[in-house]
């Protein structure tokens, strides 16, 4: 029989995809008929299906009519078959269409092993329809077909196909069993999963490893540690504990359900470990918070010789960014370098992260610099290490940079670089990245909207915040807090007390953040009872001493001026944390307990607690106002010795401490190392010379923050125009004065009006000073009036002081009544005293 009528005669019966491919070939056989049977194989060109040159050879001196040989069909058969393996492995379609074809036009296509290959490699290929218009033309399928077509359907997720092919198998074997199961735990369906298991347990088919390995990830995703036991009992009476793959499986399930010793027990009694088992064990520390364990256990595999994986890696890094042990994770760093591991994305990513939590966001700058590969997680990995390290503008840059670059950001994204922007106050970038996400179909994640609420707070737009709010689907606990602390910020004490009723009333069960805030609305509106009560249902709830409660009490307290109680908020719970004791130092200061605060200070380094730049700025500020310079500079040099990062907020602190302690040399060495300095670091150094007289000293730094671009504030003119009032120069006070609104159009406050006057006023100029109380847009304060008379004293202008203090009887301010006295005893008889008496 010829090729063309073999072929003809198989067209009745068959699957759509072997007729088409049949059909080509029988158009290919028509366009060399009349050829010998060996020039016919040369030009259907066999080799092109990159047969061996043995076997094509060998069809070249086939008859084809003879190819029911056996022992031909046999090395036929064994040629398709490594070729649809090797064709479905690399996922090549097209080759694996021309040996389909070539199995057709041989006659093997009846093979039933061909036919399953020919299926496994449609499968493998996602070629799912071809696989199951095949399947389901297939006259006499077996075993092997069913877990092919099964391992296909349950791969692509098409799980109800599976279920399906699964219940018409005449028979179920172990492979059909695991691979059911393992297709459920994969897509999610664990606890279908756990099921069948159980199905499977009580039929005649004994698991195997694969099956083991399957049912133990169900357990370990829905966290049945109880069955996962089970399961471990099991797989000990079938003796399969010494195999790798299931020891792994089991770590990993006591690791996700936090039994590490189990875990631990586990991997010790396993005669060998490879890298994922290594892997494994350290991924379960990670996940229960035991860094140190996992840094052990990576210096431990390194000693025995293991070599370490990417993955080995990343359980390190998340460990030193847990524990903040930058040299730590500086070492590793090193070491993922030497390993040929430093263009590794994922591990790219983690360094990014690690340097941001141990507070390096320059290293993780380098990192970030050198990746020459970077995906959305590179990208928010490097915004938020330098948002969580206060470098917020950086981060707005680096954000910018990502949406040039075509890199779309995501709700993480999002949620940092407006943390950014609440930290920065940037309302109108914080608009931006608003409206960016309503045109990107806003976002489904409550934390970005919890991070809109918390940057327009922050940002002093409550509108807004109240807007986004109300539009939340899920206003959870998290959302109440950020919505209470911010009404809190904007001084809105009553309103946040409502909310924090209108969140008990909803049924929710506020934290102890919550708590906290609502403390602080307490203090808003300086309401001690409602704050007393709320400290009555924190102490029945067992909660008191949580750190951001325990700081608020204190601050509530000395605020309230009873410091006793105050006192006992931080001392009568063990817990001390070093936030409270900050809040208590502050509230010292605020009561004018000064030398108690210091002491208080000192008994804190005395039990060996490790201050933080807050507490030093809270003590530089008390040694400023005990004018102790002796006390000021041994503690700024613990601060050294401690390597505590002097931020501007401290060395703003310690640089008004010299000041007041009368040492601007120090004042001016603190500044003179700082490398960036803002508007208020300026502000305190030109106080320093002002209060000196030193309007020279004034000037330069004046001078500086022009050049370095620094904006000038109301505060920088107050500290100028005080300069000038000590040295006396008034010609340059005038100047200042006007230029400030003129020039850089700001609006007078009091204090600028009050150094005019007063530098007016020194110099004996009293009818401009006078002049320009009465043409003021604000009416008079007693503090101003009090300058000029002051002045008058000074010059002996008794008749101007008499005339001015009747015009400010009004005022009724102690301060008058002791000048009036002074007045009285230089001098009576003058006119403006007689007025004063009429």
């Amino acid at each position: 029989m010829t090729v063309m009528k073999c072929l003809a005669s198989k067209q009745h019966g068959i699957s759509p995809v072997a007729r088409k491919l049949k059909e080509q070939v029988i158009v290919h056989c028509t366009s060399i008929a009349g050829t010998s049977k060996g020039d016919c194989s040369s030009q259907l060109d066999l080799s092109s299906c990159k047969m061996t040159v043995r076997t094509c050879t060998f069809m070249c001196n086939v008859d084809i009519e003879n190819a029911c040989v056996k022992e031909q069909q046999a090395i036929i058969s064994a040629e398709f078959l490594s070729l649809l393996r090797q064709h479905g492995k690399a996922k090549d379609l097209s080759q694996g269409h021309q040996v389909h074809a070539q199995v057709i036009m041989f006659g093997c296509d009846e093979r039933i092993s061909l036919s399953n290959s020919v299926i496994e490699m449609y499968g493998n290929c996602g070629q799912i329809e071809d696989l199951k218009s095949l399947y389901e033309n297939m006259a006499h399928p077996n075993i092997f077909t069913f877990n092919i077509v099964l391992k296909a359907y349950t791969r692509n997720g098409m799980l109800d196909f599976a279920r399906e092919t699964f219940k018409k198998m005449p028979i179920h074997d172990v492979v059909s069993w695991s691979t059911m199961i393992g297709g459920l735990s994969q897509w999610g369906h664990y606890q279908e999963a756990l099921d069948l298991f159980c199905q499977m347990q009580f039929g005649s088919v004994k698991p195997d490893n694969i099956t083991y390995v399957c049912v133990l990830n169900a357990c370990s995703n829905l966290l049945l540690v109880e069955k996962g036991i089970e399961i471990h009992a099991s797989i000990v009476s079938e003796r399969f504990e010494s195999d790798v793959v299931i020891g792994t499986a089991l770590i990993n399930m006591y690791g996700k359900c936090r039994r590490l010793l189990h875990a631990v027990n586990v991997f010790n009694h396993m005669p060998n470990h490879d890298i994922i088992c290594w892997n494994a064990m350290m991924t379960a520390f990670s996940h229960n918070n035991e860094g140190q364990s996992t840094l052990c256990f990576s210096r431990r595999m390194m000693n025995e010789g293991i070599l370490p994986s990417n993955v080995s890696f990343l359980s390190v890094l998340d460990a030193c960014a847990d524990l903040c042990l930058a040299k730590e994770g500086q070492r590793i760093h090193v070491i993922i370098n030497n390993y040929g591991f430093w263009q590794d994305l994922t591990l790219g990513n983690a360094l990014l992260n690690m340097y941001g939590k141990c507070g390096i966001p320059s290293l993780a700058w380098l990192v970030f610099e050198r990746m020459s590969l970077r995906d959305v997680i590179s990208w928010n990995s490097m915004i938020a290490s330098l948002a969580q390290n206060g470098k917020n503008n950086e981060a707005l840059h680096v954000y910018h940079s990502m949406q040039i670059s075509g890199i779309r950001p995501n709700d993480v994204t999002f949620v940092s670089i407006l943390n950014a922007c609440a930290s920065l106050e940037a309302l109108e970038e914080g608009q931006i990245i608003h409206t960016t996400i309503v045109i990107d179909n806003g976002s489904n994640d409550d934390n970005v909207d919890i991070a809109l609420v918390n940057m327009y707070g922050k940002c002093r737009c409550l509108c807004n915040a109240k807007r986004v709010f109300s539009g939340m689907i899920s206003q959870n606990v998290v959302a109440w807090n950020v919505m209470i602390a911010s009404l809190v910020l904007n001084n809105q004490g009553e309103d946040a007390l409502e909310s924090f009723d209108a969140m008990l009333s909803k049924g929710l069960c506020p934290d102890n953040i919550t708590y906290a805030s609502a403390i602080d609305a307490c203090i808003c509106v300086n309401d001690l009872l409602s704050g007393q009560n709320i400290h009555a249902i924190i102490a029945h709830l067992g909660i008191q001493d949580d750190s951001f409660i325990q700081t608020s009490l204190i601050s509530m307290y000395g605020k309230g001026g009873d410091l006793c109680k105050a006192k006992n908020a931080l001392i009568d719970f063990p817990s001390q944390s070093l936030a409270s004791m900050n809040a208590y130092l502050s509230v010292m200061k605020e009561n004018g307990h000064e030398m108690e605060a210091l002491n208080f200070f000192h008994s804190m380094l005395a039990k060996g607690i490790r201050p933080d730049n807050i507490s030093f700025v809270h003590v530089f500020d008390l040694c400023a106002a005990l004018a102790v310079f002796d006390d000021g500079e041994k503690i700024h040099n613990i601060a050294i010795d401690l390597k505590c990062e002097q931020d501007l907020i401290m060395n703003t602190a310690l640089i008004n401490m010299y000041g007041k302690c009368g040492s601007m040399l120090y004042a001016r060495r603190v500044f003179e190392r700082i490398q960036q300095s803002d508007a208020v670091l300026c502000n305190a150094m030109i106080s320093v010379y002002a209060q000196g007289g030193h309007i020279l000293g004034c000037l330069c730094i004046l001078l500086q923050m022009v050049n370095k671009g620094i904006k000038l504030n109301q505060v920088t003119f107050i500290s100028m125009l005080m300069g000038c009032s000590h040295a006396g120069e008034v010609e340059l006070g005038r100047h200042l004065f006007v230029s400030m609104n003129i020039e850089h159009g700001m609006k007078y406050l009091e204090d600028h009006y009050v150094c005019m006057i007063d530098i007016l006023g020194r110099a004996g100029i009293l009818d401009e000073a006078e002049q320009l109380i009465t043409s003021m847009y604000m009416d008079a304060s007693a503090q101003l009036w009090l300058t000029l008379l002051a002045a008058c004293q000074i010059h002996n202008d008794m008749e101007r002081a008499w005339l001015l203090l009747r015009a400010c009887c009004d005022l009724k301010n102690a301060a008058f009544y002791v000048l009036m006295s002074n007045l009285s005893v230089r001098g009576t008889h003058n006119q403006g005293y007689a007025s004063f008496l009429a």
